[in-house]
């Protein structure tokens, strides 16, 4: 593991203390973004899309993954029946499974909710509903719902011009580096705790003395 270690040292030496930095942040952003991916179905592709687009709208990033992972749970509430995530669904004409029972994607149920929702003309009935979908996260997500699938599909084309949305083999890479960087810290926290094994009766018997 020493090898690894130094080549690892001898990297990061070679970048200036702000890449480092963007790059550290990078790793943990591609972690967290592939977690969320694995929870609710959603290809990191899309999801990066939908952040760019919550940036761009100024909606906090966290607000949309907590939205968006709600959305998901509420599928699974109303694919059990449970009767206000059904109902809330269905007052928009929704159902989240096809005709052989199983839940629908939820990216596409993400898209036809909001466009449902942009549809209804009464603001308070439209938060409503959108409040008990999305949960506490609606309100910050209004300006998505305002702007429905099509603007998000309009932002999606402008992101892929920028190369600003990263491959799924991309992503994976950064991970596999915040991957690196964790195994990194947790040994070199593990050589601090031998250091101070070592040095633990010698500096008792000092403070004893004292």
């Amino acid at each position: 593991l020493a090898p690894a270690i130094t080549a690892a040292t001898a990297a990061f030496v070679a970048l200036t203390a702000a890449e480092a930095k963007a790059t550290m942040e990078s790793a943990k952003w591609a972690d967290e973004i592939t977690k969320l991916s694995k929870n609710t179905g959603i290809c990191v592709e899309t999801l990066q899309i939908w952040n760019a687009a919550a940036e761009k709208m100024d909606v906090p990033v966290d607000k949309l993954t907590d939205g968006v992972s709600e959305l998901v749970n509420k599928m699974g509430e109303a694919r059990e029946n449970a009767d206000t995530a059904k109902e809330s669904f269905g007052q928009l004409g929704l159902r989240v499974t096809d005709s052989s029972g199983r839940l629908k994607d939820a990216e596409t149920t993400f898209y036809q909710v909001i466009d449902r929702l942009k549809d209804i003309e009464d603001k308070t009935e439209r938060d409503v509903i959108a409040m008990k979908i999305f949960g506490e996260s609606a309100q910050e997500l209004s300006g998505i719902i305002e702007i429905g699938s099509d603007g998000i599909g309009t932002m999606a084309q402008r992101f892929e011009e920028l190369g600003i949305i990263l491959s799924s083999e991309e992503i994976e890479k950064l991970k596999k580096l915040d991957d690196s960087f964790e195994e990194v810290k947790t040994t070199m926290s593990t050589v601090g705790k031998e250091i101070a094994l070592d040095v633990a009766p010698a500096l008792t018997a000092l403070f004893t003395a004292i």
